[in-house]
C-alpha cells in the first residue's frame, strides 16, 4: 500500500502541482477503499501501525510538504480545478483518519522545511 510520491521540491508548474494532488487523491481513495473492505487493518503487534495508518501518514506527509512549498511560493498559483482538488483532499482526508492526517501533514511540512534549509546551506 506504500506509494512513493515524487519529491515535492521538483513540483514547479501549476500542471505539476495538479498532477501531484491527483496522486494524493488517488492514494486517499485507495486507502478509503481498503478501509471499507477491511483490508490492511491487521496489526503485527498491538503497538504497531497497520498498513492503512501507515498509508495515511505517507500521503499526509507528502501533502504537508506540498502545502509548505506552495506557502513559500515555489509553486505557481493553482488553477481553479487545482484549488477545488485541494479543498476536496482536506475533506476526504478527514473522513479517512483525521488525527493521523493532521499529524502527518505537520510532519511533512517539517521534513520539507528541513530539506529546503539543507539545500540553502549547500548553496552557501
Amino acid at each position: 500500500m506504500y506509494t512513493q510520491f515524487p519529491n515535492v521540491l521538483n513540483v514547479k508548474t501549476a500542471l505539476d502541482a495538479f498532477h501531484f494532488l491527483c496522486l494524493v487523491e488517488g492514494k486517499l481513495m485507495s486507502i478509503r477503499a481498503c478501509q471499507r473492505l477491511g483490508l490492511g487493518l491487521e496489526r503485527e503487534a498491538p503497538t504497531e501501525l497497520n498498513d492503512v495508518e501507515n498509508a495515511v501518514i505517507n500521503a499526509g506527509e507528502a501533502f504537508g510538504g506540498f502545502l509548505l512549498v506552495m506557502q513559500y511560493g515555489y509553486i505557481s498559483t493553482l488553477s481553479a480545478n487545482g484549488q477545488a482538488l485541494l479543498t476536496g483532499l482536506e475533506s476526504l482526508s478527514k473522513d479517512i483518519h483525521a488525527s493521523y492526517w493532521a499529524q502527518a501533514v505537520e510532519q511533512g511540512k517539517r521534513y520539507v522545511e528541513a530539506d529546503i534549509a539543507i539545500g540553502e546551506l549547500e548553496l552557501a
